[in-house]
């Protein structure tokens, strides 16, 4: 090797073996630079993640030993801050943070600590608001509940609530003693509000305590959340009530025919095919006055006399009818009627009828009322030819005089006391 190579050679050497501190401080400033350009294109920064539920695992410890949990005061809600670089903190979810705490860790005084880990890299660090769950251990409690429909709002009007069926009428719930033990019922609300129409959905179920309040508690559960519920939704329509009356009452006393029902007109409710079937409702079989002397009085349960597949859409405990049937001591009174007032009806076409005298007398009974409001010049009669033929047995009349009874008109409240006579005399026309 000549001079100049070996030259070269040598100074190679003294530049790569001396002079360390030189060398070593120019690395040290490389990396602080690379660190400072990185800082400034990728800065460090925090993210925070409000309301994030803390995931119980390990639960199977407590039911191996049937019991259960209950979270005190939301301590399982925390809040969520991490701290990572710009590119990373940018895209974070807070799906990509795992919160946790663990039943095998689970403390004397009830509390278990909250651990959290990042499922993405680059994630610096991770800090929550709280570091432990609290909870209260008992034993766990199971029994039915009862589980009813309450409809809300006013359907429309013409219509009624029918009936209300559900899939169900009880529910399974479970859960911690002291929470199950303030559950008295359940059921699920229905608003109704101008329904025409049946209502028919999967409602869901509430639980209530005993003063209907509602038990709001995530620690019990429920054997199923939804219900299947049908209300029907019903047409109304109004219908008269009729009454029949048998008998008559005592001597000396008179049923006035002045019937009063209260009310006289009820409400039904059913579907249109089975409504447009009723056009009356008769209650009872009868009303017998046989040997009244006073007024009669009788109330009957509507509900007992409608047909079926139709209600009564009144009020509730307002199903009664009151039916009255006035009974006043019997008046008498003696009036003439005019024989120009009194017609021959159902005579044989080849006769002709001729009453004899101007008028005839007729012996009246009724209640006073009726009695003083009679006008006997306004009182007309008839007499039944035909009938009076019928009685008799014969098919022909001779040409004589006959004595045939007056049927006097004198509206409600008065009746003939005894039969009256009329002389008629037959001719041929």
């Amino acid at each position: 090797m000549n001079r100049s190579g070996k030259s070269l050679s040598e100074k190679l050497k003294r530049m790569l073996l001396n002079n360390w501190g030189i060398k070593i401080a120019s690395i040290a400033i490389a990396v602080v630079l690379w660190f400072v350009v990185a800082l400034v294109n990728n800065p460090v920064g925090s993210v925070v993640f409000n309301n994030i539920r803390v995931q119980m695992i390990g639960t199977d410890i407590l039911d191996s030993n049937n019991k259960v949990y209950s979270i005190v005061d939301n301590t399982n809600i925390v809040r969520v801050t991490v701290r990572a670089p710009q590119t990373v903190k940018d895209s974070i979810a807070s799906s990509d943070i795992s919160v946790t705490a663990d039943f095998a860790e689970l403390r004397e005084d009830g509390t278990i600590p909250i651990r959290a880990v990042s499922l993405v890299d680059g994630v610096e660090a991770i800090d929550l608001d709280r570091e432990y769950v609290s909870l209260i251990v008992e034993e766990k409690a199971t029994r039915y509940v009862s589980l009813g429909v309450n409809t809300v709002g006013k359907v429309a009007d013409g219509y009624i609530i029918g009936n209300v069926v559900l899939d169900q009428t009880r529910i399974e719930i479970s859960g911690p003693q002291s929470e199950v033990s303030k559950v008295a019922s359940s059921g699920v609300v229905v608003d109704v509000t101008d329904s025409i129409q049946n209502i028919s959905a999967n409602m869901e179920i509430k639980l209530y305590d005993a003063d209907g309040n509602e038990v709001n508690s995530s620690s019990i559960r429920r054997q199923t959340e939804y219900v299947r519920v049908t209300v029907e939704v019903l047409p109304i329509k109004y219908i008269p009530v009729y009454v029949s009356i048998t008998g008559e009452p005592a001597d000396g006393y008179i049923y006035t025919g002045e019937l009063q029902v209260e009310p006289q007109m009820i409400p039904i409710a059913g579907k249109a095919s089975s409504l447009a079937n009723v056009s009356r409702v008769q209650v009872g079989d009868s009303v017998d006055i046989t040997g009244a002397t006073d007024s009669i009085v009788q109330s009957f349960d509507i509900t007992k006399y409608l047909p079926e597949n139709v209600t009564f859409a009144g009020a509730e405990n307002n199903n009664y009818v009151t039916v009255t049937l006035p009974i006043e001591k019997t008046e008498y009174r003696n009036v003439q009627i005019a024989v120009e007032n009194i017609t021959v009806v159902n005579l044989p076409p080849e006769y002709s009828a001729k009453i004899e005298g101007e008028s005839i007398g007729v012996r009246l009974m009724g209640t006073k009322a009726a009695l003083d409001a009679l006008d006997p010049n306004s009182i007309s009669a008839t007499i039944d030819a035909g009938e009076y033929m019928t009685s008799a047995g014969v098919t022909t009349l001779q040409l004589k005089s006959y004595n045939m009874p007056i049927i006097p008109d004198v509206g409600d409240g008065i009746q003939a006391a005894a039969e009256s006579y009329a002389e008629v005399v037959i001719s041929k026309q």
